[in-house]
């Protein structure tokens, strides 16, 4: 549920939560064999150090938490409190939800690297890194203040837990452009024989200017197109939520600044090298990639591209490329349903894509910040060796040169170094049908069981309840068990209505829902304001369905379904 810090080796817990909050939740858990409050907090200070809920976080807040908790503290009327509790409940279930699912994409490319490739990418952003950097607290007295401002972008690969650091010192803008240049750069390098995976997860931050755009889209989609990949699904956490493991691989960097000096960039590399473990492939960029203005002139116009959190690109059956997306993760249906949404413009009912290759973007030192970094240089004289010094006069006086002698980043478009994605070969098929066939009929036998009756016919109603029953022994599934759909279930000789959030071997999880009245469904909830979840085996799922109508009823076909379970049992 927390995020890991960027700059300390920590887990920061949402701003709206307190360590009271998770006491008062045990409670609610344990009925039996509680410990008190004091003996609670004493266990949570031994056992999770590393876990701090921050009262002025300096990381970008949630805008929800921080509502959240100021209007649960000011709250005195009991009954508008709990309400806010429910809706803290909620939003906290909705991003821990979203990670999880990041967490089961990671694991997929952790399990299938020939097939899947898993990236995360972040950018980090922080004075601390500023050349040249002096460890300790504050610099030394009588320096220079003005600093050559560094920024990394990392990459972590999740298959082969591989880290890239990419390292810029101002001269670009912090755009799409750059994102996208470094995202190749980790691709290539990926890339077996000049292929890769067939699919690719890339999970971002929710930033509009680097990445939550149709100029990011469009580029994904163009990868699609030109076959070098199969399908890209983007993912996003919520707002405020972002902060994940590529975080706590740049909190170790942050960590090692404190301690060291890195006065040069070679210096600093060197520094972020021996600052984790496995050594990240460091790269100082000396080429960016203009490929937002390559692809403007064939992208449609898209809008409201900043509110769904995870994308599809892939091609249909016409060889298009299309684009899909869901406003959460657990939502059942990609939108829209009919694939009426366009990236690439159409000249005869064919999608424009560009030609050629894009343009480089010029690095731009301004001449300002050099001028300032010289004075600066210049005071710091005394707390640089004379080979430091050297160095950033040498620098000073043509950066661009500079940054191409120290760079080893290839200069070449990347997609030439790359060919259509590899495919894996599909399981072989079973060359024993016949016996695999007489197992499912035995194991289905084993599941359904009989009745113990006085007729030695079967009960008629047994085939019609097989029909409907969405277990494994069902052969006509209503629709197949996902997490985020709705199910009616059978628990403790009653029936029920809930909704998936939990798929775990042969058990579910599912938030209860009830009837209010008038057939309109709403979840149920605790005292404290927390949502009702029962575990129950799948072979309890009755029906499977995709969700209540937008009156939070049952829809027909369901309804039916339900009142002839009813006459069946």
């Amino acid at each position: 549920m927390g995020d890991y810090s960027p700059d300390t080796l920590r887990i920061l817990m949402p701003s709206c939560l307190l360590i009271k909050d998770l006491y008062d939740e045990y409670i609610l858990c344990n009925e039996e064999n509680m410990i008190g409050k004091k003996q609670f907090y004493k266990l949570w200070r031994k056992k999770f150090q590393h876990v701090s809920f921050p009262q002025n976080p300096r990381m970008t807040q949630c805008k929800m938490c921080m509502l959240l908790k100021d209007a649960i503290s000011k709250e005195v009327n009991i009954e508008i409190r709990q309400s806010l509790l429910l809706q803290r409940n909620e939003h906290l279930t909705r991003q821990q939800t979203e990670r999880e699912s990041y967490y089961q994409r990671r694991i997929e490319a952790e399990k299938n690297p020939d097939k899947v490739l898993s990236v995360i990418i972040d950018g980090m952003d922080q004075k601390k890194g500023d050349l040249p950097h002096f460890k300790g607290h504050a610099d030394p007295k009588g320096i220079g203040q003005y600093k050559l401002r560094t920024h990394v972008t990392g990459g972590l690969c999740h298959s082969n837990k591989k880290l890239y650091s990419m390292i810029d010192l101002g001269q670009y803008s912090h755009d799409t452009n750059l994102t996208l240049t470094c995202l190749l750069h980790i691709l290539c390098n990926e890339a077996k024989d000049g292929k890769l995976p067939q699919n690719l997860y890339i999970q971002l931050d929710n930033c509009g200017r680097e990445n939550k755009n149709k100029f990011f889209l469009g580029f994904m989609a163009y990868l699609v197109k030109k076959k070098y990949l199969k399908e890209i699904r983007m993912s996003f956490l919520m707002v405020g939520h972002t902060h994940e493991d590529i975080d706590q691989r740049f909190s170790k960097y942050a960590h090692k600044l404190k301690f060291d000096d890195a006065k040069t960039i070679d210096e600093l590399t060197k520094l972020l090298e021996r600052s984790m473990v496995p050594m990240p492939k460091i790269t100082t960029l000396q080429r960016v990639w203009n490929i937002r203005d390559w692809l403007v002139p064939c992208l449609e116009e898209i809008h409201n591209q900043s509110f769904p959190h995870v994308y599809r690109i892939f091609i249909d059956a016409r060889g298009d490329v299309k684009i899909q997306f869901k406003n959460w993760s657990t939502d059942p249906i990609w939108q829209p349903e009919d694939g009426k949404l366009e990236i690439f413009k159409r000249a005869n009912d064919i999608q424009l894509i560009p030609d050629g290759l894009p343009q480089v973007v010029p690095m731009a030192f301004k001449e300002d910040d050099i001028r300032a970094l010289k004075h600066s240089i210049t005071k710091s004289k005394d707390v640089l060796s004379y080979a430091q010094f050297q160095w950033w006069l040498t620098f000073l006086e043509r950066p661009e040169n500079e940054v191409k002698k120290i760079s080893n980043q290839s200069t070449n478009w990347y997609l030439d170094n790359l060919s259509s994605y590899r495919t894996v070969p599909e399981p072989a098929q079973s060359t024993c049908e016949e016996t695999t066939q007489t197992i499912q009929r035995i194991l289905m036998r084993e599941r359904e069981g009989r009745q113990v009756t006085n007729s030695a016919r079967r009960p008629s109603g047994i085939r019609e309840n097989q029909r409907l029953l969405n277990t494994p022994g069902s052969s006509q599934p209503s629709i197949p068990i996902a997490v985020g759909i709705m199910a009616i279930f059978a628990h403790d000789n009653a029936q029920g209505i809930g909704k998936i959030t939990d798929l775990a071997n042969e058990n579910v999880s599912l938030q209860v829902y009830r009837d209010i009245g008038s057939g309109v469904f709403q979840p149920v909830t605790r005292a404290n304001g927390a949502s009702q979840i029962i575990c129950t085996p799948v072979k309890c799922l009755l029906l499977c369905f995709k969700s209540l109508t937008s009156s939070s009823r049952l829809p027909g076909d369901t309804s039916k379904a339900l009142e002839r379970l009813k006459n069946i049992n």
